[in-house]
């Protein structure tokens, strides 16, 4: 329990992400930001090549490039957002939105560890994008 608690703890008040991302910007090419600098990008940090970081959403625009992010954040946040401002959700629609929302927050580093993979949950995310683009399409009628 001690040990819990003093990791908590550090994780409010640890400053652990600065060094990487400062690397981060330090190496980073602005024409490979706006086009994607591809899979296989790294980085070097403290010696070590690194193609990883913790916030989700630099990762995709490092990684895909400006369209992929700008899409990609249309489904996550953009529309579960402009359906509630709408009203008139049904509890399910509600629910959606709201898991949206924290997924959205989630990459942007606000989790413990939450990447956009191939996992289940992943696959969870997409399905509820595709039901949210659905009924906001049907609502815009």
């Amino acid at each position: 329990l001690n040990d819990s608690l003093e990791r908590l703890l550090n994780r409010g008040t640890v400053d652990t992400r600065s060094g990487q991302l400062m690397a981060f910007f330090s190496q980073l090419n602005f024409t490979e930001l706006i086009t994607g600098k591809g899979f296989f990008a790294s980085y070097s940090k403290g010696g070590y090549t690194s193609s990883y970081l913790d916030n989700q959403w630099l990762y995709l625009f490092w990684w895909g490039g400006l369209i992929p992010v700008l899409t990609y954040f249309y489904l996550s946040a953009l529309l579960p957002i402009k359906l509630i401002l709408r009203g008139k959700m049904d509890y399910e629609t509600q629910v959606e939105c709201f898991v949206l929302i924290l997924w959205v927050l989630a990459l942007g580093g606000l989790a413990i560890y939450s990447t956009m993979s191939v996992d289940f949950f992943f696959f969870i995310i997409s399905i509820l994008q595709g039901r949210v683009l659905f009924k906001y399409s049907l609502n815009s009628k």
